[in-house]
């Protein structure tokens, strides 16, 4: 329309000349004027279409099949990467297309040419620096006014958008990984977590935690009236009114408990639960872990029984002896041998006899690699006078290995030469099974802190003590100890450290829990998030000091920044191009999500 405007000027202009003089001249004035006047409305429209490329970065361009002329728009050129003194070619734009995609364009070419149709297609370039760029290009075929075909179409640089796509997907890989390995530390520390919908009463676990069940994982949520069948009967309602507890009041559920799987076994768990709550101040959900600390209960039990045990009077010392696998002896160092208790013949698998054993026949029930160990253990408790103490391991004429613990004194006559040594083995076959799986368990334990990133400390208000994963996350050695507050108050970032000192102080003042995230600065330079909770400690009434994690965070913390920039990005991109986004539920004919933009268009 623009460009018709002005030779409808022309025309009008030269009507005039043919008028009267004094009119034509006043009337070609007139004409000149609104000329320049189209001529400057028309430049700046084109200036506002370079500049609406420019910022989309789009491009125009027209092609005419017959004779293979190209006309391009300023943008197109700095997209192609030429210089606007360039006379563009069919041939000069195919060398800029990446070799991967030559063919498959020159096929889309061909059939343009043939059969007219409208062009939709990505592809790369390469540029001579050997840099890649993304192109969109779509183009709509009509006729000129010879008839021929012609091509008008959009050339857009998504170079950007492509490189946002593929980082999402590496973010998306990372996410993947990094939730493998949280299953994978969960099954290690028999360790579950779990989402309790507060308002469907329905809650979601991880696969361990149905392990821990005894259950096969399975996808969605579960009724909770379904886990509370699993507890124990005499646990249940305990566990419920710590619950109810917590979400009444906002602390922290920590609940031991036991449960019942389908097959009838009983375990033990520790239970522990945060609420979260909305704008409202609503509880809506509760998160928490779930471990399996049956073993570690069943070794505190037999320790305990052990040492009830070991405290039984000397009157009850046989019987003792027997319920506590305890047997004593003495060892005639003249005669070179060794008178057993009824209990100790039962430790070492014979049959009890009257008459004393030869040490000859000692030694050979003792396991052939710690022979050497436990003789010489007495040779220089006899040549000291010394306690022998001597763990070893004992082979039973059944061939069964045992492992056990003897304790000796030497007894000397008046003139002081030792003549005898009396004292005590006992089996700690079972024992030492427990402490083993109960090392694995800390070993195991202390892994899953570092694949999880989470560390662990405790404080009864004057002794502080952290994990070793802790020191890890903070940076710190060990060795040197738990910082005070004041140099741990040096780690945190210095736009973070006042409202971390504000939450230590209330934390103690009050002796209330605290879920604080901030950054630290490690002795490297290295920024990082963490995640510091703690909870008071109440026994029976009395406050006993805290217990707290921190959690290394930052991959999430960097993700959900990333995420939120690409938010920031997308907005800005549709207010740039004018180009809103919506999405349509066609079942229910609803719109359930608008841009900005959109709304604005």
């Amino acid at each position: 329309m623009t460009q018709r405007r002005p030779r409808k000027q022309l025309r009008e202009s030269h009507d005039i000349v043919n008028a009267r003089h004094p009119e034509r001249t006043d009337a070609l004035e007139k004409a000149n004027e609104d000329l320049k006047e189209a001529q400057a409305e028309l430049q700046r429209r084109w200036q506002y279409l370079a500049e609406a490329q420019r910022l989309s970065h789009s491009g125009t361009f027209g092609w005419k099949v017959s004779s293979g002329e190209l006309v391009w728009s300023d943008e197109t050129y700095n997209i192609l990467g030429f210089t606007r003194e360039t006379n563009p070619t069919l041939d000069l734009a195919f060398d800029r297309i990446h070799p991967d995609d030559r063919d498959h364009l020159q096929q889309v070419r061909d059939g343009a040419a043939q059969n007219g149709m409208d062009l939709d297609v990505e592809h790369r370039i390469l540029l001579p620096d050997g840099s890649i760029k993304y192109v969109h290009v779509v183009a709509h075929a009509g006729r000129d006014d010879s008839g021929d075909l012609e091509y008008m179409g959009v050339v857009t640089d998504i170079t950007e958008r492509k490189r946002a796509d593929e980082e999402r997907q590496a973010l998306s890989r990372n996410l993947q990984e990094s939730k493998a390995r949280l299953e994978e530390a969960q099954r290690v520390a028999h360790m579950g977590h779990y989402h309790w919908d507060l308002i469907a009463n329905r809650v979601t676990w991880s696969d361990e935690l149905y392990r821990i069940y005894g259950l096969p994982p399975q996808e969605g949520p579960i009724d909770m009236g379904m886990v509370g069948d699993m507890m124990h009967p005499e646990d249940r309602e305990r566990v419920f009114r710590a619950a109810e507890e917590a979400i009444r009041s906002g602390v922290h559920t920590d609940a031991e408990h036991r449960v019942i799987r389908p097959d009838g076994e009983v375990r033990t768990v520790q239970g522990l639960g945060t609420v979260k709550r909305d704008e409202s101040g609503r509880a809506y959900e509760m998160f928490g872990t779930v471990q399996d600390i049956t073993e570690r209960k069943r070794a505190e039990e037999e320790r305990q029984a052990l040492d009830r045990n070991l405290r039984e009077s000397n009157t009850w010392l046989e019987e003792a002896q027997r319920v506590a696998h305890v047997g004593h002896w003495v060892w005639d160092l003249e005669t070179n041998t060794v008178i057993y208790s009824e209990e100790n013949y039962h430790i070492f698998g014979l049959t009890p006899q009257k008459d004393p054993v030869d040490i000859a026949t000692v030694r050979e029930r003792i396991f052939p690699e710690d022979r050497e160990y436990v003789f010489r253990t007495a040779d220089e408790a006899i040549r000291s006078g010394r306690r022998a103490d001597c763990e070893h391991r004992i082979v039973r004429p059944n061939g069964e290995i045992r492992t056990i613990h003897s304790l000796g004194d030497l007894r000397k006559d008046a003139s002081g030469r030792p003549y005898q040594m009396f004292g005590t083995t006992q089996d700690i076959t079972e024992r030492k099974r427990t402490e083993q799986a109960l090392q694995r368990n800390q070993a195991h334990f202390r892994e899953g802190q570092r694949l999880v990133r989470m560390g662990s400390w405790t404080s009864d208000g004057s002794v502080c003590e952290w994990s070793e994963e802790l020191f890890e996350i903070y940076g710190l050695d060990p060795r040197n100890g738990v910082p005070s507050t004041e140099d741990f108050l040096t780690i945190i970032h210095p736009q973070d450290r006042a409202a971390m000192a504000d939450a230590i102080k209330m934390m103690l003042d009050h002796k209330r829990g605290c879920d604080v995230t901030t950054r630290i600065t490690r002795s490297d330079g290295e920024v990082r998030y963490v995640r510091c909770v703690g909870v008071p400690v109440v026994e029976q009434g009395e406050f006993k000091g805290f217990l707290g994690v921190g959690i290394d965070i930052t991959e999430h913390e960097l993700l959900t920044q990333e995420l939120r920039r690409e938010q920031a990005y997308l907005a800005e991109a549709q207010s740039l191009t004018h180009a809103g986004s919506w999405a349509c539920n066609l079942v229910s004919r609803q719109i359930f999500h608008s841009s900005d933009e959109n709304a604005r268009l």
